[in-house]
């Protein structure tokens, strides 16, 4: 932001980081005086605009393995404690991805002298990885 307001040195940044400063400390005490239900709604709308809908549907309609550790992280942090939840959606998403590729497909290839190229041993077709 700094760079956009036509800052030339990284000291911006720190005069920057020293105004927050200074106006956090000045402004705090005032915050006593708002109602609780203001703070609560600027609270929901920075956690309402915190969340990224358009990724959510594109990984509920991409994957399935994906979208089950979205929704059961989801819900488990409705029940359970935040950083539980968080290591559970970690663990399943550990897991899910272990069973994804420790069992990769393995296509058994086979020399063709006639051509001089590998080709797949199960069918005869050609492939280009040697030439």
């Amino acid at each position: 932001m700094n760079y956009s307001a036509g800052a030339k040195s990284p000291l911006s940044a720190i005069f920057a980081a020293v105004l927050l400063m200074l106006i956090v400390l000045l402004v705090a005490p005032l915050t006593a005086y708002l109602p609780v239900a203001a703070m609560g709604g600027v609270i929901m709308m920075v956690a309402y605009n915190l969340v990224d809908f358009h990724h959510i549907k594109k990984i509920m309609v991409a994957s399935r393995p994906e979208a089950s550790v979205l929704i059961i992280t989801f819900v488990s942090t409705l029940f359970l404690e935040l950083e539980f939840a968080i290591y559970l959606g970690v663990l399943l998403s550990l897991v899910l991805f272990l069973a994804k590729t420790s069992t990769p497909e393995i296509t058994e290839m086979s020399l063709n002298t006639e051509q001089r190229r590998f080709v797949d041993a199960r069918n005869g077709k050609g492939s280009s990885a040697l030439n």
